[in-house]
């Protein structure tokens, strides 16, 4: 499986339209844009996505609110 043919399959994923931003060739990180492409095609197949690392821990803090930093929802 290619990884267009992955994005169609994953189209109704919530994070499809940012997926098809970085699996794009105009994306000018090659190494991101190739890590992605590897992903979708995983996400696709029903495999679980490699771990990007430990959880991240906010220690007596609460998490950020929904929509903190990125800006909120995609548009």
């Amino acid at each position: 499986m290619i990884h267009d043919e992955a994005l169609a399959a994953i189209a109704g994923h919530p994070h499809a339209w940012r997926f098809r931003q970085l699996c794009d060739g105009a994306n000018p990180d090659c190494e991101q844009r190739d890590a992605y492409r590897r992903l979708v095609v995983r996400l696709a197949r029903g495999e679980v996505p490699e771990s990007p690392g430990p959880p991240v821990s906010y220690g007596d803090a609460a998490p950020p609110a929904a929509g903190g930093c990125c800006g909120g929802p995609p548009p």
